[in-house]
């Protein structure tokens, strides 16, 4: 049985806009007294040209930027556009992830994923934002391309635009197979699809992503060869096959050794609220499911997915903070999906106070920092 949803734009319009003006008013210290970060004083002055991240092999990274902006990174106007797209980023999150259609979870959704403290990491370097959550943004709408009916247009538009994406911020690709994991879970606890189609679509993006990496690889070659490129960054490196298969254990273990790295960085509020959230989240999952088996293998998968940056990779470490906050992004999109899905009123109703209790900190930890 395939799923299919559809959508009611109006719906999305009130939830958006109330979301985009609590994060201005949240963050309005960082827009309005030009807070950046220490490599933004050359873009500011003398802009961006498409091609500047070659030298890194991002050779579409500032794509949307000279396009958007014309190659200016603007005080005031960069953050709004930066923040205008992270509301659009966790609409389509709730709506891929078959949030409940209600208007109040819908803003308490895109509030908690927008105003967590952790979204400062975006604005650590100001002149990239842009492209970060817009191609994350890109992603999620390429997930659909995954689900079936499948055909050869989709597979080819998902190849190119994941070449281009691993081009733009390969972080990315970690909080695209985070979500889609945790969309497929859903999808089977609901009982909205079946293993067996479930099954084809992960081939298909799995098919897809491989693709659209051998030609990122083609590419990254050809910079290799004819730029000048540095090759030793993290997005560049990539570990063996077997070396990846080597590292599952321990970077299974080291999902959760992130949670208490947050701790460290910023503060046990933040860290309990993504560990409580989860383990709630999975309790339910496993409670309601009906083959517990399955049910957990997807959970373990959905707990790889956001490892996959540091599983891929040789050099993930160098940038793991922002690295962490897609993978982070990701997994908490799920469990807030999976909790206010939750059909008996008193424990949604429950999960709304308290979640509403743990937005007034975020907001109050986002003035602090």
């Amino acid at each position: 049985m395939k799923y299919k949803q559809k959508c009611n734009y109006s719906f999305y319009l009130a939830p958006f806009l109330w979301g985009f003006l609590g994060c201005i008013i949240v963050y309005s210290f960082m827009i309005f007294h030009f807070w950046w970060g220490n490599h933004d004083w050359k873009p500011l002055i003398y802009g961006i040209s498409w091609d500047d991240g070659l030298f890194e092999a991002r050779y579409s990274q500032h794509l949307f930027v000279s396009f958007l902006l014309n190659g200016q990174i603007l005080p005031v106007l960069n953050v709004f556009i930066a923040l205008l797209f992270l509301n659009i980023l966790c609409i389509l999150s709730a709506d891929y992830l078959n949030l409940i259609k209600k208007k109040k979870e819908y803003l308490l959704f895109i509030m908690l994923l927008a105003c967590s403290p952790y979204t400062f990491v975006l604005f650590h370097y100001v002149f990239i934002t842009i492209p970060m959550i817009i191609w994350g943004s890109i992603l999620i709408l390429l997930l659909r391309l995954a689900e079936g009916p499948h055909k050869l247009w989709k597979m080819i538009v998902s190849v190119l635009v994941y070449a281009f994406a691993l081009g733009g911020y390969p972080p990315n690709i970690s909080f695209a197979i985070t979500i889609f994991c945790g969309r497929k879970i859903i999808l089977y606890q609901s009982k909205k699809q079946s293993l067996k189609n479930i099954i084809i679509d992960s081939i298909c993006l799995g098919c897809a992503l491989v693709l659209g990496y051998a030609i990122n690889q083609l590419i990254i070659h050809y910079l290799t060869t004819f730029r000048d490129v540095e090759f030793k960054m993290y997005n560049m490196r990539t570990s063996p096959l077997i070396e990846i298969l080597q590292k599952i254990p321990q970077e299974f273990f080291n999902a959760f050794k992130a949670i208490f790295d947050i701790y460290m960085d910023l503060g046990v509020f933040y860290a309990s609220f993504i560990m409580i959230t989860f383990i709630c989240a999975v309790f339910y999952i496993l409670k309601t499911s009906h083959n517990k088996i399955i049910s957990m293998v997807m959970l373990c998968a959905l707990i790889l997915a956001t490892r996959i940056a540091y599983l891929i990779s040789e050099n993930a470490y160098i940038a793991k903070f922002r690295i962490g906050y897609w993978a982070f992004l990701g997994l908490s999109a799920v469990a807030l999906s999976i909790l206010f899905n939750i059909k008996k009123q008193i424990i949604r109703n429950f999960i709304f106070a308290l979640s509403i209790i743990a937005l007034f900190h975020f907001i109050n930890t986002d003035y602090e920092i």
